[in-house]
């Protein structure tokens, strides 16, 4: 099912991005790096995705309503989550 595809895209996606990360460090810019990576994989999977269920629909007009509103708001979490995880990587001692 399309629930269950777009599961699996997101694992998958979580996965490369970790695996990325994991190969060049844990760095903020680097996480920041590693999260955007992913997270431009997420809008690429996701607009063909949308493009193919909407038929009607092209890859800038999907591109324009799925994922332009977004990106500010997905910018500013993955700076906090690069924060966050520098704070817990200091205190669990790696």
């Amino acid at each position: 099912s399309a629930k269950n595809m777009d599961e699996e895209t997101r694992q998958a996606v979580t996965h490369a991005a970790g695996l990325l990360l994991s190969r060049i460090g844990y760095r903020f810019w680097k996480m920041v790096l590693a999260l955007g990576i992913g997270l431009i994989l997420c809008y690429l999977f996701g607009t063909v995705w949308y493009v193919v269920v909407m038929k009607q629909t092209s890859f800038w007009a999907a591109l324009l309503t799925c994922v332009l509103p977004y990106i500010p708001f997905d910018a500013v979490k993955i700076v906090l989550t690069a924060l966050l995880s520098q704070k817990l990587r200091s205190r669990l001692g790696r």
